[in-house]
């Protein structure tokens, strides 16, 4: 037996009725940012806002446009409850990892090699343990470079 996943959360679905609103009023905008973690563009739907006493306004995002094939990375739900993994595309198989959550990557200490990154052999999300290394050094510099942004340096 399936078990029914957790609710929407009351917070999405206020944002969800505001959207609604932005909508019926014309007042909705896709707006193109920076992921300031991953650095990668993003796509946002936001409201907008008049700013009182000026013609300024302000964006208000509510959501991210999903990049790539949404069908390949999202499960509908299952009437049943739980998920329908029945609408996985062919040769897709969908992991969950214990191990590593997902991430494709352990930070390991063993008495042979001393701490270090290894790809994570539970889910095989990289092929070897230099493309995991690769992706977490990846991560790092974007994360510091938004960082750095974010400061003002």
């Amino acid at each position: 037996m399936a078990t029914k996943p957790p609710g929407i959360p009351e917070g999405h679905k206020a944002n969800f009725e505001t959207l609604c609103r932005a909508a019926e009023h014309g007042r909705l905008a896709l707006l193109h940012c920076q992921d300031c973690l991953t650095g990668a563009d993003a796509y946002l739907v936001t409201a907008v806002g008049d700013v009182p006493g000026s013609t300024d306004k302000v964006m208000s995002p509510f959501a991210v446009m999903v990049s790539g094939d949404p069908y390949e990375r999202y499960l509908p739900p299952a009437p049943g409850g739980g998920f329908d993994k029945s609408s996985l595309p062919a040769g897709k198989a969908w992991k969950s990892c214990d191990a590593c959550q997902r991430r494709g990557w352990l930070h390991v200490l063993n008495s042979d090699h001393g701490k270090r990154i290894e790809r994570c052999d539970a889910c095989e999300r990289f092929t070897s343990d230099e493309q995991a290394v690769d992706h977490v050094h990846e991560l790092a510099v974007l994360a510091h470079d938004a960082m750095m942004k974010g400061a003002g340096l």
